[in-house]
């Protein structure tokens, strides 16, 4: 099965390397858990979730559908009793995409990945991030959700 997972420059080595292993999935406005979040939509126009940074690259990855790892975001909101408004919540604010969206609860290998398509250009920020973390400045911060993160740079 062909699904897309869209992310920014400053993961992207990191990604090709280790494989996707990070994605938000809120299950309310203050819970949700990390695990790769993907979609069968391609078009970058049309993931209204995303902060525009994650926009700037499109992996393409290749995934069995009898994998059991695999989720549709239906499967997801069932398993962990999400609301309908919640659900609404998502849908409305995600571009109405909520039947194109997949959870993977599992690490994609980097050989999962067929493609890789950069659709904007590296930012002075993207730059900035990804030098602190080459230099081991890039601190790991918790956010309201368990297991989900957020980076800072630690100053020098």
């Amino acid at each position: 099965m062909k699904l897309y997972h869209f992310t920014n420059h400053v993961w992207l080595q990191r990604i090709l390397k280790e494989g996707i292993t990070r994605g938000d999935v809120a299950t309310s406005p203050t819970e949700g858990f990390n695990a790769p979040c993907l979609t069968s939509n391609g078009d970058a126009e049309h993931q209204g979730w995303a902060t525009r940074d994650k926009l700037s690259i499109r992996l393409t990855v290749e995934i069995d559908a009898k994998d059991p790892l695999l989720k549709t975001w239906v499967d997801v909101c069932r398993e962990h009793r999400v609301s309908g408004k919640w659900r609404k919540v998502m849908n409305e604010t995600g571009g109405l995409g909520a039947a194109h969206w997949y959870v993977y609860l599992g690490v994609i290998p980097p050989e999962s990945i067929t493609e890789t398509v950069i659709l904007k250009p590296m930012t002075t920020e993207e730059e900035v991030s990804m030098r602190a973390d080459r230099e081991g400045r890039l601190e790991q911060v918790p956010t309201a959700y368990p297991g989900v993160f957020t980076y800072r740079i630690i100053e020098e």
